[in-house]
């Protein structure tokens, strides 16, 4: 049996897995003849109406149907659940005029930072290693992460961040030991290393 499509003429082939009775059904060879078949057509198709009035209000209408009158009768005297808001929806959320953005001037960069970002303070920095033989003064171990640990904290004592005896090598493990107990001016610290010459090697 060969079937032509009614929008294209081709000719329709059956699929394998397609049953004969949906074969015998079948007006087009594709989707995209389907469409071109249904421009300028109004959709009136009384089982997608009936749909509708089933569905009641939950339902969406596709353009060119005609609304039923039960449905307009259902609809009649409802106020719209957005009627009088603002076009925003959460007052919490919406921006008000005047208020400073939670992330205006995350992008800058402070000045401390910009210093440990330069050159000269990277080659300070291996210089500060070489000196201390790449050892942790702390547990005298070689080969692990190494970190430089200001004595005064940055943030009391910018102005000595580049300073040789306002630093101590430490490895990660150890660093984190001295900022998890640490004062403002860590003073049995200061004691311990100011002055102190570089491990023999």
């Amino acid at each position: 049996m060969n079937k032509k499509c009614q929008q294209c003429g081709r000719e329709i082939l059956k699929p394998y897995y397609e049953s004969r009775k949906k074969y015998e059904e079948r007006k087009y060879c594709s989707r995209k003849c389907f469409g071109k078949s249904m421009i300028g057509k109004p959709q009136t198709n009384e089982n997608s109406i009936k749909a509708l009035v089933k569905g009641g209000l939950k339902t969406r209408f596709i353009k060119g149907q005609k609304v039923p009158e039960k449905i307009k009768k259902m609809w009649k005297g409802r106020v719209p659940w957005n009627k009088g808001k603002s076009v925003h929806l959460s007052p919490k959320t919406e921006f008000k005029k005047g208020l400073i953005p939670w992330n205006k001037g995350l992008g800058n960069i402070s000045d401390v930072n910009r210093i440990r970002r330069s050159l000269e303070y990277k080659e300070w920095r291996k210089e500060i290693l070489k000196e201390r033989n790449y050892t942790c003064q702390e547990c005298n171990e070689r080969g692990k992460i190494l970190h430089i640990h200001h004595l005064e904290m940055i943030c009391i004592a910018p102005e000595r961040i580049m300073d040789k005896n306002n630093v101590i090598v430490v490895c990660k493990k150890c660093h984190y030991k001295i900022h998890k107990y640490e004062l403002p001016v860590n003073q049995h610290l200061i004691k311990k290393y100011r002055g102190l010459k570089s491990p023999d090697h």
